[in-house]
């Protein structure tokens, strides 16, 4: 069994977002690349290391809406798949409904 280690060459990569394109279609596993996957795992952690100082449940729904955003956002430079866009809405859907919750005990 002879494994190919060679890729194809990049064709009119200019631009940051083709070159981000190109190397996630090089982690191309099945279900689309890793890196799309990557920088959205990353992103959560930041915004949810950052907003931790408030509650840890506040810090979670605000990392969830957020992280779907920015799911929207790399899907339209096709870094993610449907599949990891449609996960991601559903939890922003549940972080804006956790944040929801979360301010109705300060309502008075």
């Amino acid at each position: 069994m002879t494994f190919d280690y060679t890729f194809s060459n990049p064709e009119n990569v200019t631009t940051f977002v083709q070159q981000l394109a190109y190397f996630n279609s090089l982690t191309d596993v099945g279900y689309g690349g890793i890196i799309g996957v990557v920088i959205l795992i990353v992103l959560d952690g930041m915004m949810f290391s950052i907003m931790k100082a408030f509650s840890v449940a506040g810090a979670g729904a605000v990392a969830l809406f957020i992280g779907g955003i920015f799911a929207l956002l790399l899907r339209a430079m096709d870094l993610v798949n449907n599949e990891v866009l449609t996960i991601s809405v559903f939890l922003s859907f549940f972080g804006l409904y956790l944040l929801v919750k979360e301010s109705e005990k300060y309502e008075t």
